[in-house]
């Protein structure tokens, strides 16, 4: 699972280099959410939830398994093996709203 943190306000979650609409929740302010690369998808960049580049692929045989840096943070999503990519390519990825753990923030949020 990949964790990203951001600051929620009125359903939409901004985070570094990232902006989610539609993040329904009764929390707001500093959030951890976690999502599972099987819930993230690989779409053209202009309907992309985050535009990032590849930071590593890993070909599993049934499935590829591709991690983006997004700000400092990796995100994983799960595709095709016969989708080939190049470390540093920007690609676009899609998060299924449904499927987005939420975790309000008890201590402040710190970067590393």
């Amino acid at each position: 699972m990949s964790f990203i943190k951001g600051d929620l306000k009125d359903h939409v979650l901004v985070g570094s280099g990232f902006t989610l609409k539609g993040i329904v929740s009764s929390y707001f302010g500093k959030i951890i959410v976690g999502v599972r690369p099987e819930n993230v998808s690989l779409v053209a960049t202009a309907d992309a939830d985050i535009v990032a580049p590849v930071y590593a692929v890993e070909y599993t045989g049934q499935s590829a398994m591709v991690t983006v840096l997004s700000g400092q943070e990796p995100l994983a999503a799960m595709t095709s093996p016969d989708t080939r990519l190049t470390i540093g390519q920007p690609i676009g990825l899609k998060i299924a709203r449904g499927a987005i753990y939420r975790k309000r923030c008890v201590h402040p949020v710190v970067s590393v």
